[in-house]
């Protein structure tokens, strides 16, 4: 998810560098170190901008531009299911601000999402020192109750309607850092 305007930032922070890297294209190559299916790069604001400074070599990984980005997060949490539809056994919704997820940390939820594969409406996110983070994992089975979700709100929202919401305690602090601002960036 990186549609949005960066307005905390007073910059375009889905091109800051990490490392060298712009900071989504660090999200971007960690998600596609592991063996999804489809990896999908949802984008808005400045979305012609990105896709000529992001170039990705890998088959899995689409643009998905969302033109509605200015209606807020659900638009893009929306686009992302309909993509996904039911051909998927769901949705991992990575933050493109959150660059800093530790490998450990997408393997172990790859681990947790294969032990509830037989179980539907399943909703498994991790946490840091009792803050829930991201990525979070949402079954296909919730995907008709992201649909009715509307403004600037994420996936939260749907929580109560999943059978399982499995919450699991990491060592990563990446998993609840997300860079906002320039006390964020600078400090990270």
């Amino acid at each position: 998810m990186a549609a949005g305007q960066s307005k905390r930032m007073n910059d375009f922070k889905q091109l800051l560098p990490i490392c060298g890297t712009p900071m989504l294209a660090n999200v971007i190559n960690k998600v596609l170190s592991f063996p999804f299916e489809r990896v999908l790069g949802v984008i808005g604001y400045q979305a012609e901008l990105l896709m000529s400074e992001i170039h990705v070599e890998d088959s899995r990984f689409s643009w998905l531009n969302n033109k509605d980005y200015k209606d807020g997060m659900s638009t893009s949490l929306k686009k992302a299911a309909a993509y996904c539809s039911t051909q998927h056994n769901g949705l991992m919704v990575f933050l493109g601000d959150q660059p800093f997820i530790t490998q450990d940390t997408i393997r172990s939820l790859l681990s947790k999402i294969e032990e509830q594969r037989a179980l539907k409406r399943v909703v498994i996110q991790p946490s840091y020192q009792k803050e829930r983070g991201h990525p979070v994992f949402l079954s296909k089975e919730l995907f008709p109750h992201l649909y009715r979700l509307e403004g600037d709100i994420g996936a939260k929202q749907i929580f109560s309607a999943a059978d399982i919401h499995e919450i699991f305690p990491v060592k990563d602090k990446g998993v609840i850092s997300d860079i906002d601002n320039p006390k964020d960036y600078f400090y990270s």
